[in-house]
């Protein structure tokens, strides 16, 4: 009996230790409704973020699962309110302008990225996993 308990526990050290190596065991979670509005407001250009009254609306129309959708919108009394409307993916918390369908980046969106990517213990493994799913057609 011993035997097979040392068995297990040194099983079980190479299984920890091997996860360790690869990147595992992944995501606890998906990216909140909160945490990807704030990834598109990151997203945005320093001088979108200062328009009067900028929203971030979840817009619960969309088809795609694997996304959130928002549309971003100013008081503009003098044309469009329109600032953009955008995907983001609910694990890696990519960002796309889904109109021209484009991955956004900018160093204050990678910043917040990398910052959700560790809180939701996101690997490598599963940001390459998920890099070809797209909201749109490009």
């Amino acid at each position: 009996m011993r035997r097979t308990v040392n068995s297990l526990s040194v099983s079980a050290l190479l299984l920890t230790l091997l996860g360790i190596a690869t990147g595992a065991p992944g995501r606890n979670r998906d990216l909140t409704e909160d945490e990807a509005r704030r990834l598109v407001i990151a997203a945005q250009s320093p001088s979108a973020r200062k328009l009067p009254k900028l929203g971030v609306d979840f817009n619960n129309e969309f088809d795609k699962p694997d996304f959130y959708k928002f549309d971003v919108t100013w008081d503009n009394p003098k044309g469009s309110v329109v600032v953009g409307f955008f995907a983001v993916h609910r694990v890696t918390g990519e960002v796309w302008k889904l109109v021209i369908c484009k991955r956004m980046s900018s160093a204050d969106l990678r910043s917040l990225q990398q910052t959700l990517r560790r809180r939701i213990s996101l690997n490598k493994r599963e940001v390459k996993e998920f890099e070809t799913t797209v909201p749109c057609e490009p």
